[in-house]
């Protein structure tokens, strides 16, 4: 007979964390100032949160565009799949980042959202890019939602490229770790404020 006991576990301190890392995590931490290994830390968790419950190719598809700023082909190249299923992986993925927990995105988002997916293929062309400017700024509505599009996730992202540049592998590790290896799994555990106890009697 077995006994499942949840005992709630709070960390409080970096020093917390650090004890459960495995050394699968710490490949983006050594050698990393203190600041930096924070920075890195929180840029890491904010990413996490807004890919959170996307399928395992929807969250490599969208870091390898964000993070590597692989063209839409490159990324199908890379992982053996159609152009038009890396498009669909990456509106899904910015939808998610966008709604961060509403039901469903307005259609103005889901417009900007297409946009800038149409943009960033690389075949645009010029009547296209008119078009959209147009769109743009026929209603504050629109550049708003465009706003609210291009710049999601970026600030995280631009922390994890300036501590990369101080130690290379850091955007590599950092990848790993927001993939989800059993180590990360673990951590979550315990940051999450569960930690399951299993005991045989």
């Amino acid at each position: 007979m077995s006994l499942i006991i949840i005992v709630p576990i709070t960390l409080e301190s970096d020093t917390a964390l650090t004890r459960h890392d495995c050394p699968h995590d710490a490949g983006w931490r050594g050698g990393l100032s203190g600041e930096d290994s924070r920075l890195m830390r929180d840029a890491i968790e904010e990413i996490d949160r807004a890919l959170a419950g996307l399928p395992l190719r929807v969250k490599r598809s969208f870091l390898l565009n964000r993070l590597e700023g692989l063209t839409q082909q490159a990324i199908a190249d890379q992982l053996g799949v159609s152009l038009s299923t890396v498009e669909r992986e990456l509106r899904r993925a910015f939808a998610q980042c966008v709604s961060m927990g509403k039901a469903r995105l307005d259609a103005t988002t889901q417009a900007a959202i297409d946009w800038l997916l149409r943009l960033e293929s690389g075949h645009a062309c010029p009547s296209q890019r008119q078009v959209f400017k147009a769109w743009l700024v026929e209603n504050p509505e629109h550049l708003a939602a465009w706003q609210r599009v291009a710049g999601v996730l970026k600030a995280p992202v631009a922390t994890l490229h300036a501590v990369a540049l101080h130690r290379s592998g850091q955007l590599e590790a950092a990848q790993q770790v927001l993939l989800g290896s059993p180590c990360t799994f673990h951590k979550k555990m315990l940051q999450g404020g569960l930690f399951l106890l299993l005991l045989g009697l």
